[in-house]
């Protein structure tokens, strides 16, 4: 390669050789050059690493003592997945042990634990490339443990209408009074009606035979929903009427009253009230105080007739009577601006009474402030009906209290049901509806204790009894069926018995039922180490129940711890 010059004396051009060191300097100018007109491309960089979950729900599962509980674990994963179960728990099945990502798993429980303790089994389930933590399924299983309970009597009584027994008393001779309601006429167990819904009395004696039998009422509709033995060997009764100054009713103040009946050994009628006013007056409960007044109560809507000032909507109605002529000597309505009822009632020491109820109200009028939709009510009036103490227990759902009853060492025990689970005074619930049972200080309604008992469905306490021991026996019914608290169901709904220690721990549970609905609402002592439940059942001739006389019928059993 050359390069031209023009030279000074010619001024012609004359070529120059060109060098190989100038020709690579040029070369390397333009290497430069385009380098430094050329953008820098970045780095490659790594893929991010993926985030991996794994969670199970839920963690817990509880089983009855029985088999057959089978639960789905929801699991939620981003990667594939094992189930592990450890060797040796042959009393658990899994429908898998893998899966891709996230999907359900279900965990059966396959055998009755007789082992004689609880058991636990854990599953673990991890993610197979583990990059999550893994998580646990941790399965409890109750040991089966017989009750130590055997029946001793049963009785189905009733006639073709319908019949429910509400209220049992001990009676002196060993035997019960059984009371409750009857539309059924001159048939069967019922002897002849007035008319509509009858209140239904039968005297049975210590092998659950009947001595004698009673209906009251009037043309329209009464029923007994309580009732209490009378220091001078007879019995009060009290229930709601809508007749008016026929049969065995007087004069009707309007709508529903109040209705109570005094009646001898016998059964002979001695003397009936009909309270209240214009609106809905209804009693649930009666007593008799340590004066030997009888006490009554339950809610009104009404605000005249017999009734005071009403606070709002329905208020809890208490009053005391003369046991002779069932005369008024005290009346109080107590409530807020919300629904206010009594349930039950216990003598107090001072001649006073305990009152158990329900209350929606919350800082206003008598009620302090609330938990919840409802709470237990439960109050201390002395023996002219003023407030000693109130107190409001429950938590953010409803509660209903059905007894309450005087406990060892100045207690009271207060028992229904709760729809609550875990909050305010309520401890963790199995689901639906669960027994809730309380313990009281009797001096100053301080909570002492609560404990709840139940499964997936409706569990409800209607009775309590106390043992001498301090011992608690808890009668209601139950619609759960293997899980939680409950064993096997006989059917939709069992009578469900539990007896508790006297600080609420389980000693011993039964269910006792046909292949239909049964309830237990209401339990009595006998003369030995035994007790008694009744209620009504709608089986026949199945499980624990024998022929039914048509429709419901009144079930009554004696039941003795072995």
């Amino acid at each position: 390669m050359q390069t031209s010059a023009t030279s000074p004396k010619t001024g012609k051009s004359q070529s120059k050789p060109v060098t190989a060191s100038s020709l690579c300097a040029m070369f390397l100018l333009a290497a430069l050059f385009l380098i430094s007109c050329k953008k820098d491309k970045p780095a490659p960089q790594p893929e991010p690493e993926p985030t991996y979950t794994l969670s199970v729900s839920p963690a817990t599962i509880q089983s009855p003592a029985t088999a057959g509980l089978a639960t789905t674990v929801t699991i939620d994963a981003n990667a594939a997945w094992t189930a592990t179960l450890p060797l040796g728990f042959d009393w658990i099945e899994l429908n898998k042990t893998s899966g891709t990502g996230s999907d359900a798993l279900q965990v059966k429980v396959s055998k009755d634990n007789t082992s004689g303790a609880a058991r636990t089994a854990v599953i673990t389930v991890a993610l197979t490339n583990g990059k999550a933590p893994a998580k646990t399924i941790t399965v409890n299983q109750d040991v089966a443990v017989t009750a130590p309970v055997s029946i001793e009597w049963k009785k189905v009584l009733g006639g073709n209408g319908n019949d429910y027994g509400y209220s049992l008393i001990k009676t002196p001779d060993g035997g019960y009074l059984l009371s409750g309601r009857t539309s059924s006429n001159g048939s069967g167990d019922v002897p002849a009606s007035n008319g509509g819904i009858d209140m239904l009395v039968l005297k049975l004696d210590a092998a659950g035979a009947i001595t004698w039998q009673k209906t009251y009422g009037g043309n329209a509709d009464e029923y007994s929903v309580s009732a209490a033995a009378t220091p001078d060997g007879g019995y009060v009764l009290t229930g709601y009427t809508t007749s008016s100054n026929n049969g065995d009713v007087g004069l009707n103040h309007g709508a529903t009253d109040f209705w109570v009946v005094k009646i001898n050994s016998s059964g002979v009628l001695q003397w009936q009230k009909t309270l209240g006013g214009t609106g809905e007056d209804r009693p649930n409960a009666v007593t008799v105080t340590t004066e030997g007044r009888i006490a009554v109560a339950g809610y009104t809507s009404s605000t005249n007739g017999d009734v005071g000032a009403n606070h709002g909507n329905d208020d809890l109605w208490v009053m005391l009577l003369d046991n002779g002529n069932g005369n008024f000597l005290w009346k109080k309505t107590f409530g807020g601006n919300g629904s206010e009822s009594a349930r039950a009632l216990a003598p107090a020491p001072d001649g006073g009474v305990y009152v158990g109820g329900t209350t929606s109200s919350s800082n206003n009028g008598d009620a302090g402030p609330s938990k919840g939709n409802a709470d237990f009510w439960v109050l201390q009036l002395d023996r002219n009906l003023s407030i000693v103490w109130k107190n409001s227990l429950g938590g953010t759902n409803i509660e209903e209290l059905n007894a309450l009853v005087p406990g060892p060492d100045h207690t009271l025990i207060a028992a229904g049901s709760t729809k609550s689970s875990g909050t305010g005074d309520v401890g963790p619930t199995k689901g639906g509806e669960d027994i809730w049972v309380v313990q009281l200080n009797a001096t100053t309604g301080a909570m002492n204790w609560q404990k709840s008992f139940g499964g997936t469905g409706n569990d409800v306490a209607k009775g309590v009894l106390v043992k001498t021991d301090g011992s608690l026996l808890l009668a209601g019914y139950s619609y759960s069926d293997n899980n939680g608290d409950v064993g096997a169901s006989h059917g939709s709904g069992d009578f469900w018995i539990l007896k508790l220690s006297a600080t609420g721990t389980v000693a011993w549970k039964k269910l006792l039922g046909g292949d239909n609905e049964e309830q237990a609402l209401a339990i009595a002592a006998s003369g030995d180490t035994g007790f008694a439940v009744a209620g009504y059942t709608l089986s026949t001739n199945s499980g624990d129940v024998a022929a039914n006389h048509g429709n419901s019928d009144i079930w009554v059993l004696k039941l003795k711890e072995d």
